[in-house]
């Protein structure tokens, strides 16, 4: 009679489960967490369940990226999916492409998860939910980058039309005139009543003068 295999066992840490198979639950089936391969133990006689099919084919063998034991013949960790070479050793990923992943999370930014659960209540309850001031941070750079748009134009338009610049120019002929006004004195005729003489005129109106 051959040996038979059977499976070992572990305890999920987040949600308390005890006695899940090693093999059958690579994850919780009641929180989802995956399985810690450090807390598998050997089941005693009452709990022991047999492996179906079960091919040996040695010791697991350690994921050199995220220390999580794999089997033998796995290609790929169970549980980062690095990818796994003959001797059991984790293949380097590329630095680019592990620099992309990081570029892309630093540009989306990290989730406040709070902060959309509350968004997501007021929405439900009909309140408008608090805004982040954003929209108001882009209006107010458009604003700056308009005055400094319109302050390097002017700018550039008076030194165009004040600006100064050394000619050289030959003078081909020339004239001029001059206007002198001069005052011209004539005689001045004027009538009047005898008791009211024109003005300027020394007369004397007394008898035998």
């Amino acid at each position: 009679m051959s040996e038979r295999t059977y499976e070992m066992l572990w305890d999920c840490q987040y949600c308390g489960t005890n006695k899940l198979l090693g093999k059958t639950h690579r994850f919780c089936p009641n929180c989802g967490a995956a399985q810690d391969p450090r807390s598998r133990y050997y089941p005693s006689e009452e709990d022991k369940v047999a492996v179906e099919d079960h091919h040996f084919v040695g010791v697991d063998v350690t994921c050199s990226v995220c220390n999580t034991l794999n089997s033998a013949d796995s290609h790929f960790c169970q549980n980062c999916g690095a990818a796994l070479d003959e001797s059991g050793v984790a293949v380097t990923k590329l630095a680019s492409q592990t620099a992309n992943v990081m570029g892309e999370f630093e540009e989306m930014g990290s989730r406040d998860v709070v902060k959309e659960e509350f968004d997501a209540e007021m929405q439900r309850v009909g309140a408008a939910p608090r805004t982040t001031g954003l929209p108001q941070q882009a209006m107010d750079w458009r604003v700056i980058a308009f005055i400094v748009a319109a302050i390097v134009i002017c700018g550039g338009i008076a030194f165009y039309m004040l600006r100064t610049e050394a000619q050289t120019v030959v003078v081909t002929g020339h004239s001029w005139e001059r206007i002198v006004t001069v005052e011209e004195y004539v005689s001045f005729t004027t009538r009047s009543w005898r008791d009211s003489p024109p003005a300027g005129y020394n007369i004397d109106l007394r008898a035998g003068s």
